[in-house]
């Protein structure tokens, strides 16, 4: 899917098109991807400027427009889906106060002392 979002980028902001052209790149993209826009109601003057593209038409329950703060309208978009929570795997915790400082200078020393002479007999 976001190699769809960044085919639409590219055709809306690829220089010299007519709007017509640019129209017809959008509308052959959403095919070709089978992706449908649900906005249709006008969200600037009288134009659908701002979209709302899903790839599964089926769990849309409904899109309405209502008046914005700006000179573009609000896109809300109803559908039949939740977002799917993961639980968090828990993490592992060293306690430094309580590690065994003395086995690890040791295992530090002997790791130390063995990488010396592998590279010694290499």
């Amino acid at each position: 899917m976001p190699e769809t979002l960044i085919g639409i980028a590219c055709v809306l902001s690829a220089a010299p098109h007519s709007l017509k052209d640019v129209n017809d790149m959008l509308l052959r993209i959403l095919g070709d991807f089978n992706l449908t826009q649900t906005v249709r109601e006008p969200t600037r003057h009288s134009s659908i400027l701002d979209l709302f593209i899903t790839s599964y038409p089926g769990l849309h329950k409904s899109t309405h427009v209502i008046p914005g703060d700006s000179d573009h309208e609000v896109v809300i978009s109803d559908n039949y889906i939740m977002p799917v929570r993961t639980k968090k795997k828990s993490r592992k915790i060293f306690l430094y106060s309580k590690a065994n400082w003395d086995d690890i200078k040791t295992a530090m020393t002997r790791f130390a002392i063995d990488s010396i002479c592998v590279q010694y007999h290499s």
